[in-house]
């Protein structure tokens, strides 16, 4: 359908190699898993150096990093995030982050859910505030962040 999903838990497969993570996630176009592989490897230049490393020996930036790689091995249309800096250091996040900007800048439309709201709102083109599940809130990421209504309800201040 196009959409690439990177699902927050259990999202590379740990007793396999960087390079075999990639390969298996370029399933449904073989032919390119190559070329797709090494775009990954220029993309993102850490993956080249552990290419033949045990996905499972990755930090916990690493492993998203590759995670998103193999959401990104069948050219989606649309890239789906389920709180990719769970459980990542503050530096790690923060590097994810630039790499999802990237990705966005590069033309990829990226729907994510994240707990770090603020941060992740100050990077949105647009944000939705869910309460009980329906919503409460919508529009520009940055402009959420900074309502101090928003804020106080939502972000702690």
């Amino acid at each position: 359908a196009g959409i690439g999903f990177v699902p927050q838990e259990r999202n590379i497969f740990g007793a396999m190699t960087v390079a075999e993570n990639l390969e298996i996630s370029g399933f449904q176009e073989p032919g390119k898993v190559r070329e797709r592989s090494e775009a990954m490897y220029a993309r993102y230049p850490m993956l080249a150096e552990k290419r033949k490393a045990l996905a499972r020996t990755l930090s916990g930036g690493q492993r998203q990093i590759l995670a998103m790689a193999m959401g990104l091995m069948n050219a989606p249309a649309l890239l789906l995030l389920d709180e990719p800096t769970a459980g990542l250091s503050p530096k790690a996040a923060d590097e994810l982050f630039d790499a999802i900007v990237a990705l966005n800048k590069g033309g990829l439309p990226i729907l994510m859910v994240e707990q770090h709201a603020l941060e992740a709102l100050q990077i949105s083109t647009r944000g939705y505030v869910l309460v009980s599940g329906r919503n409460s809130r919508e529009g520009a990421g940055p402009a959420l962040a900074s309502d101090p209504e928003i804020r106080r309800l939502f972000l702690g201040g």
